[in-house]
């Protein structure tokens, strides 16, 4: 896991493929629960570069 200015890089193995999300949030915590929709996407037959591709997208939400 990496840490940059304003997002995370999380790599992992699914399914024995070799996958790179980043988050556009700070902390293991975001790439923790990257890790456990990748796996839910995975467990229900869903497209893994479709998911990585939505995680990039994501934006945080904005704080009051």
């Amino acid at each position: 896991m990496e840490l940059s200015d304003a997002a995370t890089r999380a790599e992992m193995q699914v399914e024995g493929r070799a996958l790179s999300a980043e988050i556009q949030s700070l902390g293991a915590h975001f790439a923790m629960n990257a890790i456990g929709a990748l796996a839910a996407v995975t467990a229900l037959g869903g497209d893994l570069d479709h998911a990585l591709s939505g995680l990039a997208q994501r934006s945080p939400v904005k704080g009051h």
